[in-house]
């Protein structure tokens, strides 16, 4: 008998195997969608984290700098040069000059009497609309300038003399912590000095700008020439270095360093040709240094009190009331309205954002009302 073998015809059709294909590309395809969802809300939570810890950082720099306005200074602000025909300006360095704020410089605030116009150095000075414009709809954005004493250097250990009639240079001998050629926290150009004297019974006080320095810790000289960027070494006027210096000596001159500091934006743009804008922060004359990238807005609003007002403040004025005659002496609380991060998301999915807003009470300044926390609005 003989025998066959029966060979297997078990198998996939053509068309079992296309709709085998077919599955398969639709689950890869959803795998892949689940993955790059998730790979883009991992990037989106890790870009909102660092936007929050980069303005959160430059947030909390601005709030020490505006609590500790006015310390150390005299009630009323420090007047600077008066009587001559140039009028002394903030936002200028070594390097480019006066046009750090918004290409341009800002020229301090003056006080009249009777003939006489004489720039004031105050605690807070506002600036409002005078930062770039972002958006056309929004308007300029605004600047923020505030003064305080340098605790961190102790000029009061130093004996301050000045050559016989001349304002040009001043020389410090002495012993103290940092020293005075420190490179970190001594004496550099573009520093701001506030120079006090007696003379006829009467305290005299003179801002100068550092343009250079010389010497060892003690003695140390540090020159005050007339073509600081400032121009806040000018003679001749009715105020300033020459009523320290001439025509007769002051005597018992000791000094201390002054920090000017001014928070504005600036335009940046990168290897793309893309522009953004951040934030800088600028100390006395010296080159501004920027705090945190991808702002796209800054404003300040600030309390003030006037006795003329029933109840006897006001809130929220943009600009102290200088623009009606206000002084910024009767400035009480700064409010950050806005303080505004964003940054593109990948593809074209548009932008996501901070806005950051708190109000500072100055330790140095009165205030009559208390202020709120601070808010982060997130969009």
């Amino acid at each position: 008998m003989k025998r066959t073998c029966a060979k297997s015809q078990l198998g996939f059709t053509l068309a079992e195997m296309m709709i085998s294909l077919g599955l398969g590309i639709l689950v890869l395809g959803c795998a892949v969608q689940i993955f790059s969802t998730a790979l883009s809300s991992t990037w989106q939570v890790q870009q909102r984290a660092e936007m929050q810890q980069n303005v959160r950082a430059a947030e909390s720099m601005l709030i020490k700098d505006i609590s500790m306005a006015g310390s150390g200074l005299p009630q009323g602000g420090l007047a600077l040069i008066s009587g001559t025909s140039t009028s002394p300006a903030y936002g200028c360095d070594p390097t480019n000059l006066c046009t750090d704020i918004n290409g341009t410089s800002i020229k301090f605030p003056t006080q009249t009497s009777g003939t006489v116009t004489t720039a004031y150095l105050y605690a807070i000075t506002p600036g409002y609309g005078k930062g770039p414009i972002i958006s056309a709809g929004q308007g300029a954005t605004d600047v923020i300038t505030v003064a305080y004493q340098d605790p961190n250097l102790p000029l009061s250990s130093y004996a301050v003399t000045f050559t016989a009639g001349s304002t040009t240079s001043a020389k410090f001998t002495g012993t103290a912590t940092p020293a005075l050629n420190d490179p970190g926290y001594g004496l550099k150009v573009g520093d701001l000095l506030w120079f006090s004297g007696s003379s006829g019974g009467s305290t005299i006080y003179a801002i100068g700008e550092v343009t250079g320095t010389s010497g060892t810790s003690s003695p140390f000289t540090v020159s005050l020439a007339t073509t600081d960027n400032m121009k806040l070494n000018q003679t001749g006027g009715t105020s300033g270095l020459s009523a320290l210096v001439s025509p007769s000596m002051a005597t018992g001159i000791t000094a201390s360093r002054v920090l000017l500091i001014s928070y504005f934006l600036n335009s940046n743009t990168d290897a793309a040709g893309n522009v953004t804008y951040r934030l800088m922060r600028q100390v006395n004359g010296q080159a501004p240094t920027p705090l945190v990238d991808n702002i796209s807005d800054l404003r300040f609003r600030y309390d003030v009190y006037n006795s003329a007002d029933t109840p006897p403040t006001q809130t929220n004025t943009t600009d102290a009331l200088m623009s009606t005659g206000g002084s910024p002496n009767l400035i009480r609380k700064v409010n950050i309205a806005h303080l505004t991060i964003r940054s593109p998301l990948s593809g074209t999915q548009g932008y996501q954002g901070l806005d950051i807003q708190t109000s500072v009470a100055a330790r140095n300044l009165s205030f009559s009302d208390r202020y709120p926390g601070p808010t982060i609005n997130a969009h």
